[in-house]
């Protein structure tokens, strides 16, 4: 008696799983990196730390621009 009850259980809990309806969720990744403070905090710090190195690659490009432009 208490398999067949058992087997009961089992087969009204396997019916209820099978038709649990299917959630499907998306995330816009960039739209939450954007918006997070956290972001925000990591790039003023990024921007900050690597500042003076790309304005001193930058004055190096027009540097070779120029250098180009006289010799040509």
């Amino acid at each position: 008696m208490k398999s067949k009850i058992a087997l009961f259980l089992a087969l009204l809990f396997i019916t209820n799983v099978s038709f649990a309806e299917l959630k499907i969720g998306f995330v816009n990744i960039p739209l939450v990196l954007e918006k997070a403070p956290q972001a925000e905090k990591a790039k003023k710090r990024l921007e900050q730390e690597f500042s003076p190195r790309d304005k001193q690659l930058v004055a190096q490009q027009k540097e070779i621009e120029n250098m180009a432009e006289k010799n040509s």
